[in-house]
């Protein structure tokens, strides 16, 4: 992977008019300085540019020393945002010529996965204890502190832990990195006959410094968790069909899982179910609203 990166690179530095020129040891640039020009450019951003360092930072450990073994969670979300740039890039630039990124790969773990920052968390557990962990810190650190010239020692990583009073998250640079990268959690569900399936994303609270994404998984069985057609849920409500449907649009239901769902039952043909939730929220606006004044809406 870091190979391709590195070629690509390499390639668009030479579309834009930039010199890959080496020196008397290497004939062209390593790939962490085509990945810093790229930045540079402003042909891939900062947080796009940090991945993929870390990923050459890998990539260069293991070619010239001794690689730990890189748990699941840090690497699949390094891998894959490594390639969503890859793709973007080879896109843009070489379209004409491009046929590998039209196809979807999946790769199948049967092992809990958790996100990056998850993975980074555990690393730093066991930093004082476990020399592997403390290893790969600072070939994640050194890939998203990369200067564009040189990277950080790992004594001059060891230096900041040293007398510190701050948390070690706090002292990194990673710390920046999990709060303003995505975080990649890949979830596979299995549902039995007649269930679907709902996947939330749900904002956490960006004033803590532990606000990472959550991913959250209901099986639904909707005859159950939405119990009420349209017309029934009119007839419990007192009110005529066309008025609970217009209400619940303007109250933005439609859409919502908690309160409505949207099943198929033929090859053009829905129908809209609604939950519990949704009676309630209903019951309480027209309790609120006893005389019913047409909706108004924009010409």
């Amino acid at each position: 992977m870091t190979n391709a990166v590195e070629l690509l690179a390499k390639a668009v530095l030479l579309k834009l008019g930039e010199s890959i020129r080496g020196d008397n040891r290497n004939p062209t640039i390593p790939a962490e300085k085509a990945i810093s020009k790229l930045l540079v450019k402003q042909e891939i951003s900062e947080i796009e540019a940090q991945t993929i360092q870390q990923l050459i930072s890998f990539r260069n450990e293991a070619a010239h020393s001794f690689l730990p073994e890189i748990p699941n969670d840090i690497l699949q979300h390094v891998i894959y945002c490594a390639y969503k740039t890859f793709n973007n890039l080879a896109r843009k630039h070489f379209r004409n010529v491009l046929k590998i990124t039209e196809k979807t790969f999946l790769s199948i773990s049967f092992e809990d996965t958790v996100t990056y920052a998850d993975g980074v968390s555990v690393l730093i557990k066991k930093y004082r204890k476990n020399t592997d962990a403390k290893k790969l810190l600072w070939l994640l650190e050194r890939g998203v502190s990369y200067s564009g010239s040189t990277y950080m020692s790992q004594d001059d990583f060891e230096r900041k832990f040293k007398n510190g009073r701050r948390l070690i998250l706090d002292r990194l640079n990673l710390s920046n990195y999990m709060k303003d990268s995505e975080q990649l959690k890949v979830v596979f569900i299995q549902a039995p006959r007649g269930y679907t399936v709902n996947v939330d994303i749900r904002k956490g609270n960006q004033n803590s410094k532990q606000a990472l994404p959550v991913v959250m998984t209901k099986k639904t069985e909707v005859a159950v968790d939405y119990p009420y057609l349209t017309t029934e849920l009119a007839t419990k409500l007192g009110k005529g069909r066309n008025v609970v449907v217009r209400t619940a649009k303007v109250l933005n239901m439609r859409g919502d899982n908690n309160f409505h769902q949207e099943i198929k039952v033929g090859k053009k043909s829905f129908v809209q179910r609604y939950s519990e939730a949704a009676y309630v929220a209903l019951k309480k606006h027209f309790e609120s609203n006893p005389v019913y004044i047409p909706l108004q809406t924009s010409a």
